[in-house]
């Protein structure tokens, strides 16, 4: 974790007629670059990527050079782009700005595609093809799951968390980042005097908290965003965003949300 190799992005660089898909340790921002991460697990996004280019049958081995066909094309994992022709090149570039919304979580069209073709390989007992593609979905599904714990992590959005015990008790956490501002175990009596009583909490432990202050995840930090991730989205836990104008004490939209959470009434 020490080790700064261990930081690792996926650059698009978009200025160019044939954009490139690299996996680096180096970031070097620039105007016309697209990037997506950080990733710990270098091998594992070097898989996802060329995954990604030989389905999509863009694994030129000379996407430069033209009117000379790669070794890749003859093995079908190049669509010709190399031979120099418009419609490889259009071809080409209708592929990244796929895996360039697959990336960003715009459109997933390219893994049902993957599971498709899978489930047929499957059906036609070519075990060995299934397994290829459920490998693809394995290493882009890594990527692409790690990249929402990120997005949603460096929001930096309070949270409120509620995870009930049994009939009678609850806990409770107040989540900013990847970080757990405040946790108490409520016994449950009445929800109208109990959601007053949260609410004043939560006013108290978010007096001196800078609801916009900037974040960014450091590469040690990622393991906790995702633990944190994981329990937001389980089904043993119930959350809210809280909006910096709830934190109004004359607002009385905190106390509501917090009733509704209670209540199992989330939204």
């Amino acid at each position: 974790m020490k080790n700064p190799q261990a930081y690792t992005y996926i650059v698009i660089n978009s200025d160019e007629k044939v954009p490139k898909i690299e996996v680096t340790n180096d970031l070097i921002l620039k105007k016309d670059f697209l990037y997506f991460g950080p990733f710990i697990n270098k091998s594992t996004v070097e898989k996802a990527i060329l995954s990604l280019k030989k389905f999509n049958k863009i694994l030129c081995m000379n996407p430069i050079k033209k009117n000379a066909l790669c070794l890749n094309y003859s093995l079908g994992l190049c669509n010709g782009i190399c031979q120099g022709h418009p419609t490889a090149v259009a071809q080409y570039n209708n592929s990244i700005k796929n895996i360039i919304a697959l990336l960003n979580g715009t459109d997933r069209s390219m893994l049902e595609d993957m599971k498709e073709k899978m489930l047929q390989a499957s059906e036609k007992f070519d075990f060995e093809t299934a397994s290829k593609y459920r490998d693809y979905l394995e290493s882009i599904n890594f990527i692409i799951n790690k990249e929402k714990v990120i997005e949603f992590t460096e929001a930096n959005k309070i949270i409120a968390v509620a995870e009930f015990l049994n009939d009678y008790s609850f806990k409770f956490f107040l989540i900013k980042g990847n970080k757990v501002l405040y946790s108490k175990k409520y016994s449950i009596t009445s929800i109208k005097k109990l959601s007053s009583f949260i609410e004043k909490d939560i006013l108290t432990c978010l007096k001196n908290v800078d609801s916009n202050e900037s974040f960014k995840i450091s590469k040690d930090e990622i393991d906790e965003a995702q633990i944190i991730y994981s329990y937001l989205k389980s089904s043993t836990s119930r959350h809210l965003i809280i909006p910096d104008h709830w934190l109004n004490p004359e607002n009385h939209s905190l106390d509501r949300e917090i009733k509704k959470l209670l209540m199992g009434d989330e939204s």
